[in-house]
This record gives C-alpha cells, sequence and structure tokens, in this order.
C-alpha cells in the first residue's frame, strides 16, 4: 500500500510525494499552486485530498491520477480546519467537514462534493475542529477564547463557553476518545471529555503550532521551538523527543498512514519521515536521523500523511434523513 505525504505552503503551493518504505525514498507526485493565497490546513483520505486557503475556498484533488478535481466554495473567509470522517462500502470517506474564520462550519458529501450544511456559530472565527468517532458530536475552539460542542444530529451548536486560555488547536485523542487535547500557548492540556476538567497538561518551552494523535495513549507535537515530541498524554511523561527537528518552527506533525512513522514539516521547507522505533534508539546515542526527507525551499503551512486507498480506521457514516433536514447518524461500518 504506498503512503502518501501531502504539505501546504504559504507561497499557495501544495505538493505530494509517494513514500517508499522499502528504498527509503520520497519521489514527488506533483507541484502546484492551488489558491489563491497562503494554504491553511489540509486533509487526506484514500484517494482524495482536500486544502483549505485564504482565499476562503476548499481545493479538491485525487492523488491516485495526481489530478485536480475543482474547487468547493462556502465560506466567505479563511478555511482554518479540514476532517474527512466516515467509510462507505469501498472505503471512501462519506463526509467533510470545514471549518472557516466566518464562524462557520460546512458539511459535505465527500463523493459529490454536494453541500449538505452548513452550522454557524457566532461572531469570532473558528480556529479548529474535531469530529467525534461515534458521529454525534464535534468540538470546535474559536478565537477570543470561545469553546463549542456541536449536535451533529440535529446539526447545530449545543453548549459554548469561555476557556481560561486562548486554544488554537483542538483534538479528540485515542482510547476510546473519552477525553480531547487543546494546545494553548505553550501548554497541551488534556481534558475529559464528559466534564470537560483538565487531567493532564503537557507543556513546552515555546509556544505549539501543531499537535496530531497517534496510536493508543501518544499525541505528537510540534512548534515554535523547532522540536518533535511524542507523549504518553496519560502520564504526561515524554515517550520520544527529536529535539532539533528543523531548522525553523514546526507547522506540521502527522502519523504516516497506520505505521509506526511519523511526518513532519517545518517553515524552512523541509519535509521529514521518522521512524520512532529508530528514534527511540537513537535517544541514547545521538540525533535521530529522518528515515525520508525532501526540501520544497517554501515556508510549509501544514502536512498530512495517509494511505492511498484506505481509511484510518472503523468510524461511523451519515445519509440523508428528512426528518432532521440534513445528515443524521444510521450505522456503522467495521474496518476491513
Amino acid at each position: 500500500m504506498k503512503k502518501k505525504i501531502v504539505a501546504g505552503s504559504y507561497e499557495r503551493f501544495v505538493w505530494a510525494w509517494d513514500a517508499d518504505l522499502a528504498t527509503g525514498e520520497l519521489s514527488q507526485s506533483f507541484s502546484r499552486p492551488s489558491h489563491l493565497g497562503p494554504i491553511k490546513c489540509a486533509a487526506g483520505w484514500g484517494g482524495d485530498l482536500v486544502t483549505g486557503g485564504s482565499d476562503d475556498t476548499i481545493h479538491i484533488f485525487d492523488v491516485a491520477a495526481n489530478r485536480d478535481v475543482g474547487v468547493a466554495e462556502g465560506h466567505r473567509a479563511s478555511v482554518t480546519a479540514l476532517e474527512f470522517f466516515g467509510a462507505d462500502a469501498t472505503g471512501k470517506a462519506s463526509h467533510l467537514f470545514s471549518a472557516s474564520e466566518d464562524g462557520t462550519i460546512c458539511v459535505w458529501d465527500a463523493g459529490s462534493w454536494i453541500h449538505f450544511k452548513t452550522m454557524k456559530g457566532g461572531n469570532a472565527g473558528i480556529l479548529d475542529l474535531s469530529i467525534h468517532s461515534s458521529g454525534k458530536l464535534a468540538i470546535s475552539v474559536e478565537r477570543h477564547g470561545g469553546f463549542r460542542m456541536w449536535n451533529l444530529l440535529r446539526g447545530r451548536c449545543s453548549f459554548k463557553t469561555k476557556v481560561a486560555r486562548q486554544a488554537s488547536l483542538v483534538s479528540f485523542l485515542p482510547e476510546k476518545e473519552h477525553s480531547y487535547a487543546m494546545a494553548c500557548g505553550s501548554a497541551v492540556e488534556i481534558h475529559n471529555a464528559e466534564d470537560g476538567k483538565v487531567f493532564q497538561t503537557l507543556d513546552h518551552d515555546k509556544p505549539v503550532l501543531c499537535m496530531a494523535p497517534f496510536h493508543d495513549e501518544l499525541l505528537c507535537t510540534g512548534g515554535e521551538d523547532c522540536s518533535v515530541s511524542v507523549w504518553d498524554f496519560r502520564s504526561g511523561k515524554t515517550a520520544h523527543r527529536i529535539a532539533a527537528a528543523h531548522a525553523s518552527r514546526v507547522k506540521g506533525v502527522d502519523r504516516l498512514g497506520d505505521s509506526q512513522l511519523l511526518v513532519s514539516a517545518s517553515s524552512d521547507g523541509t519535509v521529514k519521515v521518522w521512524d520512532l522505533r529508530v528514534v527511540s534508539q537513537a535517544e541514547d546515542d545521538g540525533k535521530p536521523v529522518p528515515l525520508m526527507q525532501a526540501d520544497t525551499r517554501a515556508r510549509l503551512t501544514c502536512v498530512v500523511g495517509f494511505s492511498a486507498g484506505v481509511g484510518k480506521q472503523a468510524l461511523r457514516w451519515f445519509s440523508c434523513d428528512e426528518s432532521h433536514g440534513w445528515c443524521a447518524l444510521f450505522r456503522r461500518i467495521d474496518a476491513r
């Protein structure tokens, strides 16, 4: 199964590579301008890739065929977060969620790219969102300290509050998703999903700019300190740390498919792939060496790693239900 890596940049270009784990080489699939301004976010599932930009649009690619699919327009400000969800019988994602600085979340059909629903929040821009694997709820963080919980069965905000510290990133975590993480400046707070209380704080030397769940009880982070850290979020301890992983701030981290590989992207223009098993061995002997790397000579803003042709995990899917007026949760599809 091919591993795909895609990175977006401030210079509005998007790059895609095929990662050959046997030879340890990254071969570039394509490189092209995809937006009228900086790329803010990206997401991939199977052969589908989407990028969100400061030009208020979502650009869609078929990375398996290395071609443009089109542009989705539904927001009136920069698109700040994208997340695929669900799986149909072929393993393709069923829906795409997008968040924007205009304070809205849009729901799209990931096959036809039809715009199903716009969920309106407040006037503050949404910085990030995360979808729970049950398909019943989502959480988002906003400018000025806003936090919202969304009822996806009814397609509306069900709870809102102000957090003590401004959060820029949010993500449900593994381990049955009983918790979620919020990046607040130089700390990542781990909250209990039932009562919202903080039960662990992961302190960094400088602001956290990116994070991604790995597997089991691990969370990857990167930021202004140019390092990449892998945390055991239950204990609050560092499982792995790659000091000076890049020459400049780390703007994106992600797991490469379902492997033990971690991909990171930086403002220095480089994308690097790390084998955590090798990193663990090198921590006592010296500085870890990336398994693969590529240089774009651009200011990278985000990165996504995935396996072409398969979904990430067993998830629920949506189907149209007239009784709710939009998408309602029907049933669970097991990963194959």
